[in-house]
């Protein structure tokens, strides 16, 4: 073989080496932005789903039943010729205590509640 042949036998080898390597580094670095891509749509998707959600809820706030409704709710209001009658939240509490206290309490000792609890 003579020297110039060899050198471009040898040039040859390492283009086809550079080469191979750029190659995979390429292959790599799209692989990396695949998953980075694949990572942005399921991003995109819950974003999507969210706004979707929002417009739902949106319409539903906006509906008349639903500000009629907050109105009765929170407001206390009613519609003409209606009456409100609101009851004091105490007087209920009060009540649903008593008919709970008004319940015959069996005295059992802590084991047995442990036990009854459990099992």
């Amino acid at each position: 073989m003579r020297p110039f042949e060899a050198w471009m036998y040898g040039g040859g080898i390492a283009f086809a080496f550079m080469a191979i390597v750029s190659l995979g580094a390429s292959l790599i670095s799209n692989i990396q932005k695949q998953k980075i891509v694949e990572e942005r749509r399921s991003v995109q998707a819950q974003i999507q789903k969210a706004h979707a959600d929002l417009l739902k809820q949106s319409t539903l706030v906006e509906s008349q039943f639903f500000v009629e409704r907050e109105a009765r709710e929170k407001l206390g209001l009613g519609r003409e010729g209606e009456s409100v009658v609101l009851l004091p939240s105490q007087t209920i509490e009060a009540s649903v205590s008593s008919a709970e206290s008004k319940k015959p309490q069996e005295s059992k000792s802590p084991w047995r509640q442990w036990w009854e609890l459990f099992f």
